[in-house]
């Protein structure tokens, strides 16, 4: 799942729960345009942000954060992941550069403490 459509995702069931408490204490929603109207609680909104968020929850460890850093195996060299061919080492040209964190995990001994 792209990072991006899972913090959408996350601030949608944030919203729901948020307005599903808010109609059930106080009896009023906001509508744009309205302003805050009464509303007879429905617990159709507060559970599909509940679901919406567990579902979030669980996805969460399928979700690859985007790569900031990445190292050249071959050079050596450090690049912003933006600087990269995508994903290709500039000065290398052929070489898959890997995120900084698994390159120091991969290679331990090259860690500068």
């Amino acid at each position: 799942m792209n990072y991006t459509l899972w913090i959408l995702l996350r601030i949608i069931s944030i919203v729901m729960l948020t307005q599903g408490l808010l109609i059930f204490l106080t009896g009023y929603n906001f509508v744009k345009g309205q302003g805050f109207i009464k509303t007879k609680f429905d617990l159709s909104i507060f559970l599909s942000g509940i679901v919406l968020f567990i579902l979030t929850s669980l996805l969460k460890s399928k979700t690859k954060r985007p790569i900031e850093f990445a190292k050249c195996p071959k050079c050596k060299e450090t690049f912003n992941y933006n600087d990269t061919l995508d994903g290709k080492c500039p000065n290398c040209k052929d070489v898959d550069t890997m995120d900084i964190k698994e390159y120091y995990e991969k290679f331990p001994e090259e860690k500068i403490e």
